[in-house]
């Protein structure tokens, strides 16, 4: 009666595996790639600390306290105008953080939010506590974003937007 529970149970333990040597650690995103230098910020020590990181796609607010390897951070992030204007609903919105060395180049990348679908009007909160790795000298931000908007000739469309460090061409 439970035959078919055997080559389930062969399937998984050889699927398995390899979906989990596919998945790919979020820490080295980004690894190596280069921050431009206008949308970085030095990552300084201390509490209190706050900024703004601005694109035309989100307004990003944020207050961090840094101490020793450990960097705590909250904020809200909202999207741009354009969005507001023209999308009936985000699809999708991935944010990160940037650790970068002195020349810009990416050293980890940590997820500061993931937000499923919501509406264009909501903002959005995030709060992590992040390990700083060592020869850190400032941060960036990132995301990439799918958004559903309407279409003025009847039609939905879906379009994608984000901004993320650049490759650095060997």
């Amino acid at each position: 009666m439970l035959n078919y529970l055997k080559p389930i149970a062969w399937l998984s333990l050889i699927l398995l595996p390899l979906f989990m040597t596919g998945c790919k650690n979020i820490e080295t995103y980004y690894q190596g790639y280069n921050a431009e230098s206008e949308s970085t910020t030095p990552l300084t020590r201390g509490k209190n600390q706050q900024g703004r990181w601005k694109t035309f796609d989100i307004d990003l607010n944020y207050r961090y306290d840094h101490a020793e390897n450990l960097l705590k951070i909250s904020g809200t992030i909202d999207l741009g105008f354009y969005y507001e204007v023209n999308a009936v609903m985000i699809n999708r919105l991935d944010v990160y953080l940037f650790f970068l060395d002195d020349s810009g180049k990416v050293i980890k990348t940590a997820a500061l939010l993931r937000a499923l679908p919501f509406e264009v009007e909501e903002s959005l909160t995030f709060s992590k506590d992040l390990h700083v790795p060592p020869g850190i000298e400032a941060i960036s931000f990132g995301y990439n974003g799918e958004a559903r908007r309407s279409g003025d000739r009847g039609g939905d469309g879906v379009e994608t937007f984000y901004d993320l460090p650049k490759r650095v061409k060997p």
